[in-house]
């Protein structure tokens, strides 16, 4: 069940979709909406003292700083409360129990990145939104994805109030797969149609990977899901490619999926599909478990 859905916010355009879509995934389990600022203290930034600035240079600059600050926690604080309001969400801190949709504005001083591990672990599910052209968006997902331990949804920045009815769920039978299927069982039941897609090589596995998604979708009508079968043949496209392909192909407003990556070595960690996904506007929102 999904009761508490947190929403990094920073005052950017990115902030609406992201909030949308974790408005529409809040609905259905009357769950609560957090959203969340972190506001970065310039003083905490690389020190000014021994640059060659004055102090008067100094204090202009950290005056400046927070200026934009201020404004960036302004324009992020009137997202929320706007989209909140669409959403009929009543605003609380506290959990009172029930059915209702709720929602909360939160602002905390620190690193970003810093804040989000630390916030993120405490809620059952993080909406961030797909921003694959913006490189500090990019390295702010990863540290969602493989640092806080909970579900991340990559928002399409047109994604549609229904557009979450209508889920593919990306398998390979690695455990990160199984991992984001079973994260994701609270979406899957309530959605109006779930499609498994398996990608192949050209000319490989044909036969083993549709017997293996046949598996999943048994295994999901045990929970009451009558889920469909879509073999893919990568056709010389990458297996991101072809996956998002094939999610746009069906109309899925969400694509489940493993957050693939087995090196050590942080710079390499993203595995060609979550690399894709994450540096590529797919089409659909992403939901991605590490």
């Amino acid at each position: 069940m999904i009761k508490h859905v947190l929403v990094p916010v920073d005052g950017s355009p990115l902030d609406d979709p992201a909030l949308s879509v974790a408005f529409s995934l809040a609905r259905p389990f009357g769950a609560h909406v957090e959203a969340l600022h972190a506001r970065w203290d310039p003083r905490q930034s690389a020190p000014l003292a021994g640059s060659g600035l004055t102090a008067d240079m100094i204090a202009g600059i950290l005056e400046e700083s927070d200026r934009m600050l201020r404004e960036a926690a302004e324009n992020a604080r009137s997202a929320f409360h706007r989209l909140a309001s669409q959403a009929g969400a009543e605003q609380v801190e506290r959990s009172r129990g029930g059915e209702v949709i709720t929602a909360w504005w939160r602002e905390l001083t620190g690193r970003p990145d810093r804040i989000l591990v630390q916030e993120g672990r405490y809620a059952d599910l993080i909406v961030l939104c797909q921003a694959p052209t913006n490189p500090s968006r990019v390295s702010f997902v990863e540290t969602g994805l493989f640092e806080t331990g909970r579900p991340l949804v990559l928002a399409a920045p047109n994604a549609v109030a229904d557009g979450l009815r209508l889920v593919a769920v990306a398998w390979n039978g690695s455990p990160s797969s199984v991992r984001a299927v079973g994260a994701a069982l609270p979406l899957l039941r309530i959605a109006t149609t779930v499609t498994v897609l398996t990608v192949s090589e050209d000319g490989v596995g044909r036969s083993t990977m549709p017997g293996e998604a046949a598996r999943l979708a048994e295994h999901l009508s045990w929970h009451g899901i009558d889920a469909l079968v879509r073999p893919i043949e990568r056709q010389g496209r990458s297996v991101g490619e072809a996956l998002a392909d094939g999610a746009a192909e069906l109309g899925a407003g969400l694509l489940v999926m493993g957050g693939y990556g087995h090196t050590r070595i942080r710079e390499m960690i993203l595995g060609g599909v979550t690399r894709y996904m994450t540096n590529n506007a797919p089409g659909c929102s992403v939901f991605m478990v590490h």
